[in-house]
């Protein structure tokens, strides 16, 4: 208290200001560079300190992938991302099990019997192809394939396939336009011209 006192009011503001930038710096969510996907380095991939990844060693990543903070893959039937993909995380899950029937007919046994083992536990793949985006809050479910440069829009529920380049939103998704017809507009400014790959 008698320090307290004597200290000017600036400074106790200075270092109060250090105080919750270091402490926000420091909680704050971070995207880290570089991905380890089963032995090969992925030096353009990019994977918030957030993500959880649910049996990581069966999720296949391509390079140049954007996975956003508090973002949940789920891999136990195997998960295919490929290259280029933006997941914007905010709640986006990709699941690849469901244990929505087996959890009621085992009831107190569930934990006991292993995933690979348990009947009524939908386990399906989950592919999803290049240069895909996944908005804020997306949910792709077991068995899915998204197809190369498509869109699925925030807060939809993708239930059944969605074809290459298609524009999808809702619950369940439906295929609302065409990111082909989307990117015409700015095919024809110099500056894309020079990164713009024709993926169609």
């Amino acid at each position: 208290m008698f320090i307290k006192k004597f200290i000017p009011k600036s400074l106790k503001q200075a270092l109060k200001k250090k105080l919750n930038n270091f402490i926000r710096d420091f909680k704050s969510p971070k995207m880290l560079w570089g991905y380890d996907n089963n032995g090969v380095w992925l030096d353009k991939t990019r994977i918030s300190d957030t993500v959880f990844m649910y049996h990581k060693e069966r999720i296949n990543l391509g390079n140049n992938v954007y996975i956003g903070h508090y973002t949940m893959l789920d891999g136990v039937g195997g998960l295919e991302i490929g290259e280029g993909t933006h997941i914007s995380g905010c709640g986006a899950g990709i699941f690849t099990h469901s244990s929505h029937l087996a959890i009621r007919l085992y009831g107190p046994e569930y934990t006991k019997v292993p995933e690979d083992k348990k009947i009524a536990y939908k386990i399906e793949k989950v592919t999803i192809g290049k240069y895909v985006f996944i908005a804020a809050g997306a949910k792709i479910l077991p068995g899915v394939t998204i197809g190369d440069g498509s869109v699925i829009s925030a807060n939809s529920v993708v239930k059944k396939d969605i074809p290459p380049y298609s524009l999808a939103k809702g619950d369940p998704a439906e295929v609302v336009g065409s990111t082909s017809e989307l990117d015409q507009k700015y095919l024809n400014e110099e500056i894309i011209k020079s990164y713009y790959k024709n993926f169609i």
